[in-house]
């Protein structure tokens, strides 16, 4: 038997020793095998973490630029609606104008005005539809009045 196991005729501090450098050496193959095993797993999640964050960002700046080319296509149509609309009242204001001629009261008004100190600003879409309205109504009835005083006029004559 001690031919097949000459372990037992070694002393036993060498039987410890060699215990002691198996344990040692096994004890760090295992500190090896972890750490290459903690660095390939944090090499790994931090490329899924930058790959996710690369992603995230990139979402997030696409989402970006359709928010913004979105909010640019409204704006750009309310400009263009309000463009249309100031013409619109433009354009009815001068035919008002033309087709309804300032009453004795306007006259006096726009002789009193002094040019060039009203630095008032340019009033909204809403006002403007608002005096239209207001001096298109005034107009007409003094047009249909002055035309009913002309008409009783010639039938009294």
């Amino acid at each position: 038997m001690e031919e097949r196991l000459p372990i037992l005729n070694q002393p036993t501090s060498e039987i410890v020793a060699s215990a002691r450098g198996a344990v040692t050496g096994a004890k760090d193959v295992v500190t090896t095998t972890m750490a290459g095993a903690k660095d390939s797993v944090a090499s790994t999640v931090s490329g899924v973490v930058d790959k996710t964050k690369g992603a995230v960002t990139g979402s997030v700046e696409r989402t970006k630029s359709v928010v913004n080319g979105s909010i640019n296509t409204v704006l750009g149509m309310v400009q263009f609606m309000n463009s249309g609309v100031d013409n619109a009242i433009t354009k009815s204001e001068l035919l008002v104008d033309q087709y309804f001629p300032l009453t004795q009261e306007e006259l006096e008004m726009e002789a009193k005005k002094v040019e060039g100190f009203d630095m008032v600003q340019k009033p909204s879409n809403y006002e403007r539809l608002e005096s239209l309205s207001t001096k298109l109504c005034s107009r007409a009835y003094h047009q249909a009045l002055s035309r009913v005083k002309e008409a009783k006029q010639k039938s009294q004559e």
